[in-house]
């Protein structure tokens, strides 16, 4: 009889999927006797990488109704694992296959609670870096968790190419910047929308031209699919946001707009409510979204108007009360003298005198010759009681110029690391400023860096071209081969023909399993298309 096969302390029961870096398997733990989940991942080491150890080690303090438990992790053989909580239902991605689009009330509720989950994952300062309905289970109890922090917790390897699932990455992930927290809020926004809709919000034949949608083309207005409540728009347009910094702020705000906008009820009823769903979807009546009653701007106005007039109205009672009050103390310590008419009269003659005899206009011009004084030939204040130096000196206003930028094909624009946004835009420059360093990003060009400094001569349109800047590579291989550039596995992504490339040396190696491997040295200039064919044989 065979040995059952064993990783760590766990018997491993039936292999769920394989994938390139590990293999998921449906485990037994007897210590605590309780069914597991476990998964696996290649180790080149002796042992697992500091960061799989870092991540893991965070991963097990998350204590969450809306996460999957992670029980245990270690290193066994050769291999890492995670021995994680094993969840009875079926993910978000089998909901949605025969389905196509959900009940908005479903969607909402589903949607409440991965915010929470989320919420939880952001404040242990994890990322989880690839939300998408594979990795949203649903229990047969109606509980929804979140799932596959496989990107998060992968060898260094893992993690080498684009983070994420193309069609679900945030436009700061495709362009290369940082990724933070508001990167997964933008992949839930895609999973959001494909609940409603049937179908995601960027659409292309390619999965680099949905990419290229995500960073460069708004959302497919949802009601093309479908009628929604009111606000679940705007709340869409928020979480997919192209700029991170306009999308909600954390998950945790995402959720209270929720609760401020729906009825979306509590916990347990919208678990209720999913349970209702998956066990006769067919047969589910939906009694669709109720949306909180939100003041009009006019009740808005009104309300605070009234405020103030009470405040107003308060005020000036107390200011009457003691007003009084402070005369009549005053009248009865008998200090308030009441002066005639005609001492009155006598205080305004000499307000009358008080210009020592001069007129007005004689009063005026002397106060005048006082004011400071600006030459045009010398912009320096001064004034007869200032002393010639303590002057001050007025710069000119410097010059600037409004400069229409275009690309081709379209790109983000940095300048000196700062983002300009995407183009066509403009942008207001001053000419006298030294060179500035601009990079242009997109997804499928290599970055591109200028030294851009404006002339007084230059146009007010410029317009840069990506093709011109790199180098065109079309590999014809017989019959096929992997290609490794500098060392680096590279492979033309679907649709593609040719390798783009920075003008430099390269060097090239074309392994095949069977036929062996060949090399090859060149050297490429920008704006160069070149044609290199390789025989194996």
């Amino acid at each position: 009889m065979a040995a059952v096969k064993k990783v760590g302390n766990y018997q491993l029961i039936a292999e769920i999927k394989r994938g390139e870096h590990g293999a998921t398997y449906r485990g037994w733990d007897a210590q605590n006797q309780r069914v597991v989940l476990i998964k696996t991942f290649k180790s080149r080491g002796e042992g697992c990488s500091p960061r799989f150890a870092r991540e893991a080690e965070a991963y097990s303090h998350l204590d969450h109704p809306n996460v999957v438990k992670l029980w245990d992790y270690g290193f066994d053989e050769g291999t890492c694992f995670l021995a994680l909580e094993f969840v009875a239902g079926q993910d978000l991605r089998r909901v949605l296959q025969p389905a196509g689009a959900l009940p908005v009330e479903i969607a909402m509720a589903i949607l409440h609670e991965a915010l929470h989950g989320l919420a939880e994952i952001h404040k242990q300062n994890i990322i989880h870096r690839d939300l998408k309905p594979e990795n949203i289970l649903l229990s047969h109890n109606g509980e929804v968790k979140l799932c596959d922090f496989d990107l998060a917790l992968q060898e260094e390897e893992a993690a080498a190419g684009l983070t994420g699932s193309p069609g679900y990455v945030a436009p700061e992930v495709i362009l290369g910047e940082k990724i933070t927290p508001l990167a997964d809020i933008f992949s839930l926004g895609v999973v959001f929308y494909e609940m409603l809709a049937g179908a995601r919000p960027f659409q292309a034949a390619t999965p680099g031209g949905e990419m290229n949608a995500i960073v460069r083309l708004a959302h497919l207005p949802l009601n093309k699919f479908s009628q929604n409540a009111p606000g679940v728009e705007e709340l869409l347009a928020q979480m997919l946001a192209k700029r991170a910094t306009e999308r909600c702020a954390t998950a945790r705000a995402a959720q209270q707009r929720l609760e401020q906008q729906f009825e979306l009820g509590t916990h347990d009823t919208r678990a209720q409510l999913i349970r209702r769903y998956l066990e006769a979807p067919e047969q589910y009546q939906t009694a669709g979204l109720i949306v909180r009653a939100q003041p009009t701007p006019a009740t808005k106005a009104g309300t605070a108007k009234r405020g103030w007039a009470y405040a107003a109205g308060f005020a000036g009672i107390l200011l009457l009360s003691m007003s009084w009050l402070y005369w009549r103390a005053q009248r009865e310590t008998g200090k308030i003298n009441q002066p005639p008419l005609a001492s009155l009269q006598e205080q305004k003659v000499k307000a009358d005198s008080s210009f020592n005899g001069q007129s007005f206009d004689a009063a005026r011009r002397a106060e005048e010759r006082k004011a400071p004084t600006i030459s045009a030939a010398n912009p320096v204040v001064k004034t007869s009681a200032m002393p010639e130096s303590t002057a001050v000196f007025i710069p000119p206003t410097p010059v600037v110029r409004t400069i229409l930028m275009r690309s081709n094909p379209w790109a983000y624009f940095f300048l000196n690391g700062d983002s300009l946004g995407m183009t066509p835009l403009t942008v207001t420059m001053n000419p006298a400023t030294p060179p500035q360093q601009l990079a242009l990003r997109n997804p499928q060009f290599p970055r591109v860096e200028i030294a851009l400094r404006l002339e007084t001569q230059t146009s007010d349109t410029i317009t840069f071209s990506l093709w011109e800047q790199v180098a065109q590579l079309e590999l014809q291989i017989t019959p096929w081969a992997e290609v490794y550039i500098n060392d680096e596995k590279r492979a033309l992504a679907e649709g593609e023909k040719s390798l783009l490339l920075l003008p430099g040396r390269y060097n090239l190696r074309f392994v095949h399993a069977q036929l062996g491997e060949k090399t090859e040295t060149i050297a490429l200039r920008a704006g160069e298309v070149r044609r290199l064919a390789v025989n194996m044989f």
